[in-house]
């Protein structure tokens, strides 16, 4: 239940990155790493992010990110002598 909300909450922070790059962009100023090191600008690195967070919320809500982090989680507890 509460991977469904977690998940809920980086959609609408996703959705609202996304919608309001330019405010977050005059906010922030350039990146200058964004800027001098990745192909595009701050605000395309914005809205990148926006859509990762998208993305990652919907994976929480649907259950994909068990999916995903789960043989993470298992070799790590198998390397710690099987804690759980």
């Amino acid at each position: 239940m509460s991977m469904i909300i977690i998940g809920i909450i980086f959609v609408v922070v996703g959705i609202a990155a996304v919608y309001f790059s330019q405010s977050i962009y005059n906010f922030t100023g350039p990146i200058e790493f964004i800027e001098s090191h990745l192909p595009g600008n701050t605000q395309s690195f914005i809205k990148l992010m926006g859509i990762f967070m998208i993305l990652i919320g919907i994976f929480m809500i649907t259950g994909l990110f068990g999916f995903i982090t789960k043989p993470i989680f298992d070799a790590l507890s198998n390397a710690f002598g099987g804690v759980k």
